[in-house]
């Protein structure tokens, strides 16, 4: 159906490259999780849904850190922290190597080949991205194991403050590497940040959910507990394998450059969205939720 999606003078390549071509040769790489490594991502079918395979290589791992915690806190506490070391150090090393920046579409000082993309180098990797994973497996088990725990309310409040600024730190800290392309830093800074600022925005949820889970969250804790927020939760994974094919069509299709502005990104923004929620609704009602029946039924029977 994706033919029917437009004729613009992108269109046609945009068809070739992601459905057609790259989706007759790799479709069995979804299916088995590992189109994060193969094939190359500028052939991956679906390119978007390299994350799906990362989250399912985490789920795999999970056991590993898991039965740890269940036989041994010290044990289990302690092959988690070394995962996210290990996962750190390596991350860092390879963006030195490569003199990865943290923009994202900057090319890498280091020659690769033309096929390549600097995203593939570490950016769709699962080593780069299990760290917050980590952090929520051993969040998931303080809670579980001190279910009577008590935070203070002096230490409630310099954790919402750290947070707040680490979570300002991680989002605005490279403002000015994006505000002018021209400005450079050193390699050294680039590394830092790349191969901690997963790991840290993961603390700062860690924190959101351990104060509001234990009653310190405030207003925080008031609005993320918003019922609406229950029937949009549901629809964030069709969300998420939808909302770039409507990017594509929209841009894809378009037969003269934009005119920037921050209205004009502000409507784009909104009908994005909307027009995702709308295609989720769809997915889940039309998709989803029957084969959720169907494997209820298969269950019962």
């Amino acid at each position: 159906m994706a033919k029917f999606g437009g004729d613009g003078p992108l269109f046609p390549y945009y068809i070739r490259s992601n459905f057609t071509r790259n989706c007759e040769k790799y479709w069995w790489t979804n299916l088995l999780f590992i189109n994060n490594f193969y094939p190359k991502l500028n052939y991956a079918c679906l390119q978007w849904t390299w994350y799906l395979a990362a989250e399912m290589q985490f789920f795999l791992l999970s056991p590993l850190l898991i039965y740890p915690l269940f036989r041994s806190r010290k044990t289990g506490i302690l092959i988690a922290f070394l995962t996210i070391l290990a996962c750190t150090i390596t991350y860092g090393v390879l963006n030195t190597y490569y003199g990865l920046s943290p923009r994202l579409f900057d090319s890498p000082k280091r020659k690769i080949p033309d096929d390549t993309s600097p995203m593939e180098l570490t950016y769709t990797k699962p080593y780069a991205r299990i760290q917050p994973y980590v952090v929520g497996i051993l969040v998931g088990y303080l809670l579980f194991a001190r279910r009577s725990l008590h935070i203070p309310k002096v230490v409630a409040f310099v954790g919402w403050i750290t947070a707040a600024l680490l979570g300002l730190l991680v989002v605005y800290g490279l403002y000015p590497l994006y505000h002018d392309t021209t400005v450079q830093w050193d390699q050294s800074v680039y590394s830092l940040y790349n191969c901690t600022f997963r790991l840290v925005w993961g603390l700062v949820i860690a924190w959101i959910l351990i104060a509001c889970h234990r009653r310190r969250g405030g207003p925080v804790n008031a609005i993320l507990s918003w019922k609406v927020w229950i029937p949009l939760g549901r629809l964030t994974y069709g969300v998420y394998l939808i909302h770039i094919i409507i990017l594509c069509v929209i841009f894809v299709n378009l037969r003269q450059l934009i005119h920037y502005t921050d209205l004009t990104m502000a409507f784009l923004y909104a009908a994005i969205l909307i027009l995702s929620y709308v295609g989720a609704f769809l997915f889940a009602l039309f998709i989803e939720y029957p084969l959720f029946a169907l494997e209820e039924l298969l269950r019962k029977g």
